[in-house]
């Protein structure tokens, strides 16, 4: 790989029609003429069709559930926006910032940088949320860091991108790949499994009538979500059969295993802290969405080929989450697998190409 520059008169990718996912030489120009991911591409132009505003859904009858609804169920809603803001607060800042430096595919170029771009919504819009919903916003944002909880949910997440992110330069290859191979399998888990464990919270209470306007935002925020679980298997499997890629995935198998299993347990704790205390809400149990975390995470495990160490949940315990996915181009089927289709944490994505799905890498 040749010194990288922010623009390669040399690079020839427009000639030999190839442009390497990562750790290519650096682009020149943007080559739309030579699409090599289509499917990539496909979904950024899906991604750039869903924009929205964070303020555009009004709050003002949310606010008033915020002080009518019990206050169990209130806390239950504030401890799961809190968290996701913070999340998506790592997101907006660290998908760019850890893919980016080392993409050297146009498709995927323009995909990542759109989908950092949503992230931002993303983490904008549970601000605005906090802002308009909240009796002491301010008071909530100190929560937001002093909540143990919330980091122990998310501390595994940024152990795994700063790692990416303070990668040193002269690295060897081979290490840098096994870095990114583990980052795009984490994130696959992040949206598919962590986010939409979150958005089962969400949408339960709204089923109760309560924080329809919230609810409004967080089906914005999810279907984004799933385009970039679709985004980074995409990417894996774009990866996997060039350069060696394959091989890689082989090794960090182990290494993925063990951030799945932490990952999951985490979930798993912060759903016991989150039904603790009294917080409740009709139709959702801890144990409903432990079981919902599992179910999701299954699809994880399956697609990069290694084991998850329960029973495995055969069932969909959160069956309501179909009602916030309908009316998106994508449909649901949490767990399933199917060739020609992705189904990725609740999500099918109907780009109409046939793909071998055979992720056990």
């Amino acid at each position: 790989m040749s010194k990288k520059t922010i623009f390669n008169s040399n690079n020839i990718g427009h000639v030999t029609k190839t442009y390497p996912m990562f750790f290519g030489d650096s682009l020149g120009l943007g080559d739309k003429v030579n699409v090599v991911n289509k499917r990539l591409e496909r979904l950024k132009e899906q991604q750039r069709a869903k924009g929205w505003f964070p303020t555009e859904v009004s709050m003002v009858q949310d606010r008033i559930d915020m002080l009518k609804v019990p206050k169990d169920t209130a806390d239950l809603m504030v401890k799961t926006i809190l968290w996701q803001a913070v999340t998506d607060s790592i997101a907006s800042r660290g998908i760019g910032a850890m893919l980016l430096p080392h993409l050297t595919n146009t498709e995927a170029v323009a995909a990542v940088g759109e989908w950092n771009r949503i992230e931002c919504v993303h983490a904008e819009a549970y601000l605005h949320i906090i802002k308009q919903t909240m009796p002491n916003p301010d008071e909530a944002i100190l929560e937001a860091y002093r909540d143990i909880n919330i980091r122990k949910r998310s501390d595994e997440l940024i152990r795994v991108f700063d790692d990416v992110l303070n990668m040193p330069s002269d690295m060897p290859l081979e290490e840098k790949k096994e870095k990114m191979a583990i980052l795009l399998c984490t994130l696959m888990f992040m949206e598919g499994v962590s986010f939409m464990a979150s958005f089962a919270v969400t949408f339960a209470i709204a089923e109760t009538d309560a924080f329809q306007g919230i609810a409004e935002t967080v089906t914005m925020i999810m279907k984004d979500e799933q385009l970039h679980s679709l985004m980074s298997l995409e990417m894996i499997r774009s990866c996997r059969d060039v350069d060696g890629w394959g091989d890689v995935f082989k090794k960090v198998k182990p290494t993925v295993k063990r951030i799945y299993d932490t990952l999951v347990q985490a979930e798993l704790d912060w759903t016991n802290y989150l039904f603790s205390d009294g917080r409740s809400v009709v139709g959702l149990t801890g144990s409903l969405l432990s079981d919902y975390v599992k179910y999701t995470a299954q699809t994880c495990y399956n697609l990069v080929g290694v084991e998850y160490d329960w029973e495995t949940v055969t069932y969909n315990p959160c069956t309501y989450m179909d009602k916030y996915s309908d009316g998106s181009s994508l449909q649901h089927a949490p767990q399933e697998i199917q060739h020609g289709n992705y189904v990725q944490g609740g999500v099918e994505d109907d780009l109409g190409e046939d793909v071998d799905l055979d992720f056990d890498l």
